[in-house]
């Protein structure tokens, strides 16, 4: 997986502004210094999306539906997009097993 090619939603960027590079984190503000050269910068967007990635749990994961992998922004997306849209994506899980009857008081 390339950061650059990545579908997350929370990610650093490269900025050229004076004639270098600055990192810019997720909220907009600068993570770093000025940077000569865009390389160096790239480089460090990368260290400190992975550090990110990694505390919040990103990354491939697979679906609790359909058992196939996808990008997940976290630990608390276990469902792939194609899951997440249908209304049915419990399938037979939703289905009440048992009944209950109505406590008498």
């Amino acid at each position: 997986m390339t950061l650059q090619n990545s579908k997350f939603s929370h990610r650093y960027t490269v900025k050229q502004i004076l004639g270098g590079y600055v990192v810019v984190d997720p909220d907009g503000g600068h993570a770093s210094r000025l940077i000569r050269f865009r390389a160096e910068a790239d480089q460090l967007r990368n260290k400190l999306q992975r550090e990110d990635d990694k505390v919040a749990k990103r990354g491939p994961r697979p679906c609790m539906s359909c058992s196939e992998v996808f990008e997940s922004e976290g630990i608390h997306n276990r469902l792939c997009p194609n899951c997440r849209g249908q209304r049915d994506y419990l399938g037979d899980f939703a289905t009440p097993h048992a009944t209950r009857s109505a406590r008498r008081v």
